[in-house]
């Protein structure tokens, strides 16, 4: 990544353009939570909630994407871990693998990258050793999977999920973040996402409620429960946020020094 003034596409996006997304996707997530909370409309609001929204969303994420992918990606990581609670994911039934926000929008901004590299629109930065031994450990899970006892299908969407995504995402990020214009959006979304996390965190611990996560909790002591909401999990939430914490006072120092230059 280079140090350098040049500004990030993000930037660049017109302020109508922005409007509209945001217009689109607020009212997509406020018929999404309608919709989840209202629960027992029946079919109509059964097909709102499996197909509709998540086709819509997708739809938005992909028209911001082939505008800017930094914009695409920076939603992506955003609204990510939402997605399956609030009817972003495109549910197709029993015994058909589901198709998340993260795998259609991984997927797609992986093509992105890559097809802008083939026309020469972009140039791809390299893989490291670290992407190749990567590979090699995904090798390995992939010829594990006829071992597991939750089933083929249920193993491989695991590996896809839990590994595969999550390297394409890491891929992808390497691609579209190309200046330290660019970084700093970055930062931002990510601190702004640990600042939600540790809200949902707190309020956990304060009122015992769960949520965004249909199973209670499991409690350590009369005060103290452990975290499931959102990630069904303690460790995740508590890793993630934990990991945006130096972020979080890059940005403030870097803002005091700014402050400081300015006077």
């Amino acid at each position: 990544m280079t140090r350098t003034t040049q500004q990030s596409p993000l930037d660049r996006l017109p302020v109508w353009l922005l409007a509209l997304l945001a217009l689109a996707l607020g009212g997509l997530l406020a018929l999404a939570l309608m919709a989840t909370a209202s629960g027992q409309v029946g079919l109509a609001d059964s097909r709102l909630t499996n197909i509709v929204l998540p086709l819509a969303a997708a739809g938005c994420l992909i028209a911001l994407s082939l505008y800017s992918p930094l914009a695409g990606f920076l939603a992506w990581i955003a609204l990510a871990p939402y997605s399956q609670h609030i009817a972003l994911d495109l549910r197709l039934g029993a015994g058909i693998p589901d198709l998340s926000l993260s795998r259609m929008l991984g997927a797609f901004l992986l093509l992105l990258v890559i097809t802008r590299a083939a026309l020469g629109r972009r140039k791809l930065r390299p893989l490291a050793w670290s992407d190749l031994a990567y590979a090699l450990f995904l090798f390995g899970l992939v010829l594990s999977v006829p071992q597991t006892v939750y089933g083929k299908l249920e193993g491989l969407q695991t590996i896809l999920d839990a590994y595969i995504v999550p390297f394409i995402a890491l891929f992808v990020a390497r691609q579209v973040v190309r200046n330290q214009r660019d970084l700093r959006w970055l930062t931002i979304v990510l601190v702004a996402s640990g600042v939600a996390f540790s809200l949902l965190i707190i309020r956990e611990q304060l009122t015992g409620e769960v949520l965004l996560y249909a199973r209670e909790a499991a409690r350590y002591s009369r005060s103290f429960q452990k975290v499931i909401s959102l990630m069904g999990n303690a460790a995740p939430i508590g890793v993630t946020t934990a990991m945006v914490i130096p972020l979080g006072l890059t940005l403030l120092v870097q803002s005091l020094q700014a402050d400081s230059s300015a006077t």
